[in-house]
């Protein structure tokens, strides 16, 4: 069963989120809903699963639904991570495999030994954003990743001087980035078919897609920086597998749901195989394959974050509770997304 519950609050230029919490977990029925305020054009599209059942909420933009679509930023990442457990059931040394092997351009000897399972976990060592990213990103902050070819990215691994073999848990985009060029170089397809084609066709996710076209561009929702002013769009290149996919509060309710209501599908399996430990990170997070896991009492609950020039995103799961939560926002300055979302799934 799914509900529609759709709410206009008024808008100022102070973003105030105190209830959102309560908003959630009560699940809108007996919430104040005035103590929110979004800047004008702004909003949060969410979605909260449970067991059989899926409530949309809307608040701040009137013109939000449940289908409107958003730069979901790096929960791409748990595509990727996803498309890479599906390969492995075919291929099941392809996790553990040297890049070397996979992406024979790699000429660097500090790189060559790194594994698909080490960028999924970061891990590998590798730095937050390529050298090429951060040079791009001073002068081109609106779109930072647009230049980001294939070839450059292979140029910045067999230039870096230098890289960490500890496994220690380093977040990288740069890392993904790899990832994605890795799982192409092996299935010999573009990112963009393997994640439409083993992912996104097979949940119904009609909505979502990974690379911008004229067409489809007018289809999302304008973002907003964090001063609240409209902002462009981020065009992805060989960093697609880091942060590219578009997506709604109603796709993505769905692609929760299949974490939650798992079957005897490879995809079902491949998803179970994601959210396994990999790599503990401290006493209450550890990190599966793209998927975080934060230690709640005795529960385990699996979630990732997004952000763009002018979008945020939250999603998770608890697979204890059957509950997941969908947060989208058009707003960069929006704060406590990522708390209210973690402590929806910890209630």
């Amino acid at each position: 069963m799914i509900s529609k519950i759709t709410n206009t609050l008024h808008h100022s230029c102070k973003l105030v989120i105190s209830s959102i919490t309560a908003l959630l977990a009560q699940t809108v029925a007996n919430a104040d809903l005035n103590n929110i305020h979004l800047p004008e054009g702004t909003g949060i599209s969410a979605a909260i699963i449970s067991e059989n059942n899926v409530k949309f909420l809307q608040f701040g933009n009137p013109n939000f639904n449940e289908h409107s679509r958003f730069e979901i930023g790096s929960v791409t990442k748990t595509f990727t991570a996803l498309a890479v457990a599906l390969h492995n059931i075919d291929h099941p040394d392809f996790l553990d495999t040297e890049l070397s092997s996979i992406i024979t351009e790699i000429k660097n000897n500090k790189i060559a030994s790194i594994t698909p399972r080490l960028l999924s976990t970061h891990t590998s060592g590798l730095p937050r954003l390529s050298a090429s990213t951060q040079l791009k990103a001073i002068f081109n902050t609106s779109d930072p990743y647009k230049h980001q070819t294939a070839q450059i990215l292979i140029q910045n691994l067999n230039m870096l001087k230098q890289r960490s073999t500890k496994q220690i848990y380093t977040y990288s985009n740069f890392g993904y980035a790899v990832l994605g060029l890795a799982l192409e170089k092996d299935i010999k397809q573009p990112y963009s078919t393997i994640i439409s084609n083993k992912i996104l066709k097979p949940l119904k996710m009609n909505q979502s897609f990974v690379h911008y076209t004229p067409e489809n561009q007018k289809t999302v929702v304008t973002g907003y920086d964090e001063k609240a002013t409209p902002t462009s769009v981020w065009h992805f290149k060989a960093s697609a597998p880091a942060g590219a996919i578009k997506s709604s509060a109603y796709d993505l309710s769905l692609y929760i749901q299949a974490y939650l209501s798992p079957n005897d599908t490879t995809l079902s399996l491949a998803m179970a195989n994601t959210i396994k430990t990999q790599h503990k990170i401290n006493e209450q997070l550890s990190i599966g394959l793209g998927w975080h896991i934060q230690i709640h009492e005795d529960q385990k609950i699996y979630w990732h974050n997004g952000g763009t020039g002018g979008y945020r995103s939250f999603i998770g799961f608890n697979p204890t509770t059957r509950k997941g939560i969908v947060l989208l926002s058009n707003y960069a300055g929006i704060k406590q997304l990522d708390q209210t979302g973690l402590e929806i799934l910890s209630q």
